[in-house]
């Protein structure tokens, strides 16, 4: 019941679909897309993105970042092997007292699947990500008819601490073996870095050190691996 009621409030926040912008184009588009800041801000959160070769930034603007890792395959091409987008978002504040990073993830979790009905589709479950900064994580695997050419997403959802404000981190490559790449290993350690500046607020009448918090439920139940999409 809880569910159903936040996803009432909470429905129009939820990330869209990133388009795959992955395979092989002219070598001179490498040399167009902007150089990686060492830090950007999105809304309250901080984030500090990975700082090695092949990473370009696509666009920027206060609340969301696109960024790929691409390398040069010869003279006149390059391929994409990675795209990344973060973006910050405002919650309502009638359905601030029921959001929680879980439950954010379970929600864009069901919708992203519904986006892709009718698809051959894998997903996971909801699982935390290990860390401090309260990282929720889910991925999907979207493959052609034929079982081929599978675009492999992950999404990892956060939440500021007075829950006026979440952030999501959408990856996506058509590599099936991208866990082992080191393109993916700089993106998964960058997430360590996001930091949101918003603080948690005191109850009304609680002392600075007995303010209670509201423990969040439970991720999904389930190992993460991606099932049949009949659930």
């Amino acid at each position: 019941m809880r569910l159903l009621k936040s996803a009432a409030l909470l429905a129009l926040m939820l990330v869209g679909v990133l388009s795959w912008v992955g395979g092989t184009a002219q070598a001179q588009g490498l040399t167009q897309l902007d150089p990686v800041a060492p830090k950007y801000t999105l809304g309250s959160w901080a984030y500090e993105a990975p700082q090695f070769d092949g990473w370009r930034q696509l666009a920027s603007s206060t609340r969301t970042l696109d960024l790929v890792y691409a390398e040069r395959v010869d003279d006149e091409r390059i391929n994409t092997r990675i795209a990344v987008t973060l973006g910050a978002f405002d919650i309502p504040e009638e359905a601030r007292p029921t959001a929680d990073p879980a439950l954010l993830a379970e929600l864009s979790r069901r919708q992203q699947i519904k986006a892709r009905e009718g698809q051959d589709l894998l997903f996971s479950a909801v699982e935390p990500v290990p860390g401090d900064n309260g990282l929720q994580t889910f991925s999907l695997v979207t493959r052609d008819g034929e079982g081929n050419n599978a675009l492999h997403e992950s999404f990892y959802v956060a939440l500021a601490a007075d829950r006026s404000e979440y952030l999501v981190v959408q990856m996506a490559t058509q590599e099936m073996d991208f866990a082992g790449q080191g393109y993916f290993q700089q993106f998964f350690a960058s997430l360590a870095s996001l930091r949101s500046s918003i603080a948690q607020a005191a109850p009304e009448g609680a002392s600075d050190d007995a303010a209670s918090t509201d423990e969040a439920p439970a991720a999904a139940a389930g190992d993460g691996a991606p099932n049949d999409a009949g659930e």
